[in-house]
C-alpha cells in the first residue's frame, strides 16, 4: 500500500511533519510529543515549537521547559499552532499568558496529476546553492543577510533532494525559488522576485519549473507557505493549481 505521502493526501500534522523534513533545523530536540527546533534565529519556521502529537506530561512542565531551553540558547520561545497541535487547547492558553499571535500563514498545497506549464521565462535549475543564487536571494530578501553563514548551512543542509531556481535578466538574476524534496513530498520556499521585475512572469515562471521539477522526480505530495495577507502570491498560486489546505500562526513570548 502506498504511502498518504505517495497518495498526495497528507494531514496537517503530516504536512507540518514535512515541513520540518524540508526545512531543517541546525537543532532539533524532541520533547514528550512536541520538537523544539533551533537554528541560530533564522526564521520563525526553524526557531519554534511545534507541538505535533500527544504528550504526557503536564502543560505547565512543558512550557517552562521550552522556556528554559530557548532562553538557554539566546532565542525568544515562539510556538508554531495549527489547528491540529497538542493539546487542543494550546492556543488560547499561551494567549492568556501574554503570547502574542504573529505570521498568519496559509499552507497550500497542489494536485501533482494536473498538468504543468512550461515558464514563459528561461529558468535554470541547479542541484546545489551557489555562492549567486544566496547572493541574490539576500539581496532581494534582506532580513536574513546579517545571517548569511547561519542561512546558507540551513540551505545546504542535507534533506534529500533541492533544486535551486534562478531566472537572469541583463545579466543579472530577476528570481529566485526553491524545490526541496524528502520521500514522496516536496516544498517550494525561498519565492521572491527583483521589486523592478514584478508584474512580468518572472514569479510564475519559477513556479512552473519548480512544479515541472516536481513532477519529473515523482513528488506526490507539493506544498507552500505563503502569508495570508500576500494576496498577489496567492493569486499566483491558485493559477498554478494551488489550493488552501489549512493556516497557522506563531505565538511569541513576551519580551
Amino acid at each position: 500500500m502506498r504511502s498518504r505521502a505517495a497518495a498526495g493526501i497528507m494531514s496537517i500534522s503530516e504536512y507540518e511533519e514535512y515541513t520540518c523534513l524540508t526545512w531543517p533545523a541546525l537543532e532539533t530536540v524532541p520533547y514528550d510529543g512536541w520538537l523544539l527546533r533551533f537554528s541560530g534565529g533564522v526564521t520563525h519556521r526553524s526557531n519554534a515549537v511545534y507541538p505535533l502529537y500527544p504528550s504526557t506530561f503536564e502543560l505547565e512542565r512543558k512550557l517552562a521547559y521550552c522556556a528554559d531551553a530557548y532562553r538557554e540558547r539566546g532565542l525568544p520561545t515562539v510556538y508554531k499552532i495549527t489547528s491540529a497541535v497538542h493539546p487542543p487547547g494550546l492556543d488560547a492558553r499561551l494567549a492568556a499568558e501574554g503570547y502574542e499571535a504573529h505570521e498568519n500563514t496559509v499552507v497550500m498545497v497542489r494536485n501533482m496529476d494536473a498538468l504543468d506549464t512550461p515558464p514563459s521565462h528561461d529558468v535554470t535549475l541547479e542541484s546545489e546553492m551557489t555562492d549567486a543564487w544566496l547572493d541574490a536571494y539576500l539581496t532581494i530578501q534582506p532580513r536574513w543577510a546579517a545571517l548569511r553563514e547561519t542561512f546558507a548551512v540551513m540551505m545546504r543542509a542535507d534533506v534529500g533532494q533541492r533544486a535551486y531556481a534562478s531566472a537572469v535578466v541583463d545579466g543579472r538574476i530577476a528570481a529566485v525559488g526553491t524545490l526541496s524534496r524528502s520521500r514522496h513530498a516536496a516544498a517550494v520556499y525561498n519565492m521572491a522576485t527583483d521589486p523592478a521585475r514584478r508584474g512580468q512572469g518572472m514569479g510564475t515562471s519559477i513556479l512552473r519549473a519548480l512544479i515541472g521539477q516536481a513532477s519529473r522526480i515523482g513528488v506526490r505530495a507539493l506544498f507552500l507557505h505563503v502569508s495570508a495577507d500576500n494576496d498577489t502570491a496567492i493569486r499566483l498560486y491558485n493559477r498554478a493549481g494551488f489550493a488552501e489546505s489549512y493556516r497557522y500562526h506563531y505565538r511569541i513570548a513576551p519580551a
